[in-house]
């Protein structure tokens, strides 16, 4: 939530790979390039719940889902 310095190398470094690996299989999936505009929507979908959990209290999480 406060990024330093170093975000733009663990981007490049950790995320990049793992994004790119990622689409790899969701466009395997979907039978598209992994360029596809849908492997990104799908992605999207994908990490956004787990941002989710990410971001929020366990106690909000409680009360969201029990």
């Amino acid at each position: 939530m406060a990024p330093t310095q170093m975000v733009d190398r663990m981007i490049a470094n950790q995320i990049q790979p793992k994004l790119k690996l990622v689409a790899g299989m969701i466009a395997a999936t979907l039978g598209v390039p992994a360029n596809h505009p849908a492997v990104s929507r799908c992605m999207v979908s994908i990490i956004g719940p787990c941002g989710f959990l990410l971001i929020t209290s366990p106690d909000w999480q409680k009360q969201v889902f029990p």
